[in-house]
């Protein structure tokens, strides 16, 4: 392989992680906590500017997974909750073996040339591009119309679960395009922006408003991370010399409506503490004791609640992951593929049950794995080698080679959030948000081509 700067950058990424996963790995098990944490971390914050230099922005996919991947692998080894328990060694096999066939499968295309030619008819078309908002942007608020008539709005309900139990099967899917219209409005004001008159303007501005209204009509924290992450990693790669600017003012609006979203939901700190395992007793030490010896729920200080909350998020996935790592049964295929099962309705006809029901939890109500637990279920580190090696491949493929902004930004809201879910075998992201896209495109641009022209 000619060692150009691209493969001088892939080989620095695989050996800088290769390295302070070694070094970290052994401070974990020599009792060093802290220190393996602060190597991660340190690693993490390198490699985001390492491949920043080389792609130009921040945001790039590789500099996205590593600096998650690293950071939250680094603040989960100080294992702050007292549940969380030593990692097995096949366990950090895991995590080192993602890392590593993600920087190869973004890689393996690299070094080949490529005669794409990509259709620009839709990309270029104006009227096309707006009947493509106005279709997502219908078929999103019809579909939240009627399930509001069918269920209990979980912003008017008492009930501190209406926000699970809100959607019917099948809406549910459409009701979350929301997410979509606020980045497919960016980037069309970007392409076209000399050309949009002022009523135009005004109605984009009216249908994203009633759009970003949505998660908190529903009390969905994660439909509203979805909606501004995607438009962050839009507005990112179009101005991608302003990203310094676009970064800090969409995650004040983030944090904003999460925390708006978080105080909607009824749960009381009395529940939230209990069911995270977060009895909080701010009395004499004596009594302290006694719970200790009883070894019944872990005392936090009062002070720490909302901070540990956040570390959790962060943290646990890897410790419910860990849980299971060797425990499991494989499921050779049918782990990945059940998201298929549900959206197409086969689920009913198979009578398949998930089988995420099947994995244990650190904690009962915490049921989060981290993007490694279907591809672990399915065929164990192979699965997860072939399922990081294909989403490094795709990120590559819709940053350089078939470059699709909202494709990218959605692989990578999936990338950003690897350590907690795996988003993009999820039906709402992959299999649903990309597959009406592409279909959207086409009926828009029939459209425009039969009635418009």
């Amino acid at each position: 392989m000619h060692l150009n700067k691209e493969n001088i950058l892939f080989f620095n990424n695989i050996t800088i992680a290769l390295i302070s996963f070694t070094i970290s790995i052994l401070s974990y098990y020599w009792g060093y906590n802290n220190v393996s944490s602060i190597i991660l971390i340190l690693s993490s914050i390198f490699l985001v500017y390492l491949n920043k230099k080389e792609y130009g922005y921040y945001t790039n996919p590789v500099s996205v997974f590593s600096g998650i991947w690293l950071f939250s692998i680094g603040l989960a080894t100080l294992r702050l909750h007292p549940v969380q328990t030593e990692w097995k060694f096949a366990a950090w096999v895991c995590l080192v073996v993602a890392f590593v066939f993600f920087i190869v499968g973004y890689n393996t295309l690299k070094n080949f040339k490529f005669n794409f030619k990509k259709n620009n008819d839709f990309d270029n078309n104006k009227k096309a591009n707006l009947i493509l908002i106005l279709i997502v942007f219908s078929c999103s608020l019809i579909s939240i119309i009627i399930e509001c008539f069918i269920c209990e709005i979980p912003l008017f309900s008492k009930d501190m679960f209406a926000y699970m139990n809100f959607g019917v099967f099948g809406l549910r899917y459409f009701g979350v395009l929301s997410a979509l219209v606020l980045p497919l409005s960016c980037l069309y004001v970007a392409k076209f922006k000399k050309q949009i008159s002022k009523k135009e303007f005004i109605m984009l501005i009216i249908i994203n408003v009633i759009m970003f209204c949505i998660p908190f009509l529903i009390v969905s924290r994660g439909l509203v991370l979805e909606m501004l992450f995607f438009t962050l990693f839009t507005l990112c790669s179009i101005y991608k010399k302003k990203e310094i600017l676009v970064i800090p003012i969409i995650l004040l609006i983030i944090l904003f409506s999460w925390k708006s979203i978080g105080s909607l939901k009824n749960m009381d700190d009395t529940f939230l503490n209990e069911a995270l395992k977060m009895n909080i007793l701010d009395k004499k030490e004596d009594i302290k004791t006694d719970i200790a010896e009883k070894k019944e729920t872990p005392i936090i200080n009062i002070k720490n609640v909302k901070l540990m909350r956040t570390y959790m998020y962060f943290a646990l996935n890897y410790d419910n992951f860990n849980l299971n790592v060797n425990e499991i049964n494989y499921t050779y295929g049918k782990s990945c593929f059940f998201p298929v099962y549900v959206m197409t309705g086969l689920k009913f006809v198979t009578q398949m049950k998930d089988p995420r029901n099947k994995l244990k939890k650190i904690i009962r109500r915490y049921n989060t794995y981290s993007i490694l637990f279907l591809p672990y279920m399915d065929f164990g580190i192979f699965g997860v080698a072939v399922f990081m090696f294909i989403m490094g491949f795709l990120s590559f493929f819709f940053e350089s080679i078939y470059p699709n902004i909202i494709f990218n930004s959605i692989l990578k809201f999936c990338l950003l959030f690897s350590f907690f879910s795996p988003y993009l075998i999820y039906p709402t992201t992959f299999l649903f948000y990309i597959v009406f896209l592409i279909v959207g495109k086409k009926i828009s641009f029939w459209t425009m081509n039969k009635y418009l022209n």
